[in-house]
């Protein structure tokens, strides 16, 4: 876990302008780093909005000094004090399916129901400090607190930063999937 306090939690309409401005500052890494992955018109302000709409948006917040974060069962609460969030990490948390998983050219490891991650940034100031790692692990928690036990995920070949992430916490590659461009499509079996 990170060496800063963090909340998860589902995005707020209010949300959506830091959400975007992640987004894009990541956008902006990929192209000057050469990558090929959102380099489209996805995503896009009206991604987030659409997301936070249907419910699938989270963010991590970075909790100000003077609030104090506790665990419950449906993943982090905070018990505020009055001083402003800050939004580190913006996620979608899918649970009711992703049609091009349907046509994965591979094997997924199961065909239970599933939770999937997608537009899953951190903000700049907040990188290397493993927060992308600790929100995949977070929607795993919310899952298994729905009775979901598969996270499937795809990212782009060049997204070494993802795909270190993914091996790290177990996810077993299953084959391609296709949007604009092939995605390498990833399962992990959780408990």
């Amino acid at each position: 876990m990170p060496d800063i306090e963090l909340r998860f939690r589902k995005a707020v309409p209010e949300d959506s302008g830091a959400a975007w401005s992640i987004l894009k500052a990541a956008k902006e890494r990929m192209r000057l780093e050469g990558r090929t992955q959102w380099q489209g018109t996805y995503p896009s302000p009206d991604s987030v909005e659409d997301d936070i709409r249907k419910g699938y948006g989270y963010v991590l917040e970075a909790l100000p000094s003077g609030q104090m974060a506790f665990s419950h069962s449906s993943g982090m609460s905070c018990l505020s004090v009055s001083v402003q969030e800050r939004v580190a990490a913006y996620g979608a948390v899918v649970f009711d399916g992703e049609s091009a998983y349907n046509a994965l050219e591979g094997k997924w490891l199961s065909e239970q129901p599933y939770v999937a991650v997608h537009r899953l940034a951190v903000a700049g100031g907040f990188a290397g400090r493993g927060l992308a790692q600790h929100f995949l692990q977070e929607a795993a928690k919310l899952a298994v607190s729905m009775g979901i036990h598969s996270f499937k995920v795809d990212t782009n070949h060049d997204n070494v930063q993802m795909l270190h992430i993914l091996d790290k916490l177990g996810f077993s590659f299953c084959g391609t999937v296709r949007y604009e461009s092939p995605r390498l499509a990833f399962e992990k079996l959780i408990l």
